[in-house]
């Protein structure tokens, strides 16, 4: 089960994305400021899969300082920036200091239809090589023994061409037997 990290200051807006995104079978904490954030961060016993963050909160800029929290402590979790100040510059910005997207929020039902799809892809993302690297130790726990037999037929292979070989020299040649010796 994935874990996100909200960051949003606005009650109503924190409490709609909680709510959506543990309707997905998601687990959600919550922080209403970029300093409780940082230090859920700085403290977590592992890293959170995603973390969504409001770009404006008690400062500015406290998306961007989350976000540098977040790439310092976890460089791995994907971070999705939300504002109801979408600004290119601000854009820019978190583009820059590492987000993983930038999303306004409009109040529409879509944008969480594009949050959702957005965390979806940012997890994905996150464990894909994961899910490379599982798969390659799997087949690689496959091949490994398939090789020993693939050893084996090759060894039983060689030696009935040999056997044929030496058939066929017997059968073209007549002079010598099956097994290759000289007729004495």
């Amino acid at each position: 089960m994935a874990r996100i990290l909200i960051v949003e200051d606005d009650t109503a807006v924190r409490e709609a994305l909680d709510g959506a995104l543990s309707r997905e079978g998601y687990l959600v904490e919550t922080a209403a400021k970029a300093r409780q954030a940082e230090q859920r961060i700085q403290t977590a016993g592992e890293e959170y899969d995603v973390i969504v963050t409001d770009m404006r909160m008690e400062r500015e800029d406290s998306g961007l300082a989350v976000i540098k929290t977040a790439q310092e402590k976890a460089p791995s979790t994907p971070v999705i920036v939300l504002t109801g100040y979408a600004a290119v510059e601000d854009s820019i910005k978190s583009m820059e200091a590492g987000a993983f997207s930038y999303l306004a929020k409009t109040g529409r039902e879509v944008e969480m239809d594009l949050l959702l799809l957005h965390v979806q892809r940012a997890i994905w993302l996150r464990l894909a090589p994961v899910r490379f690297f599982d798969a390659l130790d799997h087949a690689l726990d496959v091949l490994i023994p398939a090789l020993e037999s693939l050893k084996t037929v090759t060894a039983q292979l060689k030696s009935l061409a040999d056997a044929r070989n030496r058939l066929l020299r017997h059968l073209t040649q007549g002079g010598s037997d099956v097994r290759g010796d000289p007729e004495v």
